[in-house]
């Protein structure tokens, strides 16, 4: 009796660590932070942007980890990220300012400049000037001509080149006090604002759905063509690299994956 009570004692506790083992495994839970204003097609208030689908996709295949996600401001995810009160933010295009905000993929920690791993990317996007028809404003490549007031969202990373070009009196004011895609392109319309830099593709769909946007045309070429990235705290990056360094890996599983490429063509046919 003794013998079979100790042998039942024992399954319970053999039981039990088990479970204990597999809560601990599945317990660790990740806080990431995107941008609260659409951006067709990766992020679109109905959860259905494609950035928020690999995000998903990312969070089935890690098992060891539940991701989730949050929105709020652009700037406030990215000052949340640099006092490591989040563990990442997406999708941000690389610049070295950035990496005293968190850590990209292929950089590594406590580096002051270098080059992102593309492979590891989310997407790559561009970003386009937009004008009135018949107006004389141009890109040729390098410089902006015919513009004075020109406008792009706040924080975002084009009004870098937009800055070098008031630098070299091209332009003479940029508005980024705006946070929302169609307020910027209201402005173009209603003469507040010669033109804008917008990435292309959310300019393009909010053109296209609004008749009071017919007489707003994209200038060519793109202004800037680059990739976005997820980027990961100093602290996470710092506790478990390892962990770091897979969650980059899965995102360009999923990214090549069947599934995605499959919704990638799904909400391109819808709108285009």
């Amino acid at each position: 009796m003794f013998i079979r009570n100790y042998y039942f004692k024992f399954i319970k506790l053999f039981i039990l660590l088990g479970l204990l083992n597999n809560f601990e495994s599945y317990s660790k839970e990740l806080l990431f932070c995107h941008d609260e204003i659409e951006s067709f097609p990766w992020f679109e208030q109905n959860g259905n942007g494609l950035n928020t689908v690999e995000m998903n996709l990312v969070d089935e295949k890690l098992e060891d980890i539940e991701i989730k996600q949050q929105s709020l401001p652009w700037l406030s995810c990215l000052r949340e990220l640099k006092q490591n009160k989040i563990d990442g933010v997406f999708a941000a295009s690389y610049s070295p300012e950035r990496l005293e905000i968190g850590v990209y993929p292929g950089i590594p920690l406590g580096a002051k400049d270098g080059i992102p791993d593309e492979s590891k990317r989310m997407h790559i996007s561009e970003y386009a000037l937009y004008k009135k028809k018949g107006s004389q404003i141009k890109w040729d490549g390098s410089k902006i001509s015919g513009a004075k007031r020109v406008g792009a969202q706040s924080g975002f990373s084009i009004l870098t080149l937009l800055k070098k070009q008031k630098e070299q009196k091209n332009i003479e004011f940029i508005d980024e006090s705006e946070q929302s895609s169609n307020a910027l392109i209201y402005h173009i319309a209603k003469g507040n604002l010669d033109a804008v830099a917008m990435l292309s593709l959310q300019a393009d769909k909010i053109i296209k759905l609004n008749k009071d946007f017919s007489n707003i045309e994209k200038i060519e070429p793109a202004l800037e063509k680059k990739a976005y990235y997820l980027i990961l705290s100093h602290k996470l990056v710092k506790e478990d690299p390892e962990l770091a360094n897979k969650i980059w890996k899965t995102l360009q599983e999923v990214r090549n994956s069947t599934e995605y490429k499959a919704k990638v063509k799904e909400i391109f046919k819808k709108y285009f």
